[in-house]
């Protein structure tokens, strides 16, 4: 699962000498993802990064674990208002908007793929200087610095 940030803004730390630095933002991002299995029992979590101004993941859904039936539809979903509400509690910001609407997915059906996936995420922000959604590879764009181009500051 792939999730963007709202305008792909770099809302959730920086990368440094290939080092994901997360801010209080993408603090806050973890805790949510760690947090799932509590509120979906049929989740497990895999392979998990967070990124300037997107998050990978990987989980699986086990049914009947925990008596209901959630689809990754509902655990994403949750996800990002479980955190988008945390932090418009923290910036006082009620309802501002953080992630993009939608997520990508894909499903993987073969160990090594799941491999090759698990691999992708942990050795993402080595490559955060060639990725497509770093804002300094987009044209006229200028980004990386870890602000919000429309005012998302920590309260306080």
């Amino acid at each position: 699962m792939t999730a963007c940030s709202y305008r792909r803004a770099c809302l959730f730390g920086q990368v440094a000498d290939g080092v994901m630095e997360p801010n209080d933002f993408g603090r806050i991002v973890e805790r949510c993802w760690a947090d799932l299995p509590s509120h979906f029992p049929e989740v497990v979590l895999d392979g998990f990064v967070v990124m300037p101004n997107h998050v990978h993941g990987l989980t699986g859904l086990i049914p009947d674990r925990g008596g209901a039936r959630h689809t990754l539809s509902d655990v994403v979903g949750a996800f990002k208002a479980f955190s988008a509400r945390r932090i418009n509690e923290r910036c006082r910001t009620p309802s501002r908007a953080i992630w993009q609407r939608g997520y990508h997915e894909h499903v993987v059906r073969r160990d090594e793929a799941l491999d090759r996936i698990r691999a992708y995420i942990a050795t993402n922000p080595i490559r955060w200087y060639l990725d497509r959604e770093n804002p300094i590879n987009h044209r006229g764009c200028r980004g990386g610095s870890g602000t919000c181009p429309y005012g998302l500051r920590t309260a306080p």
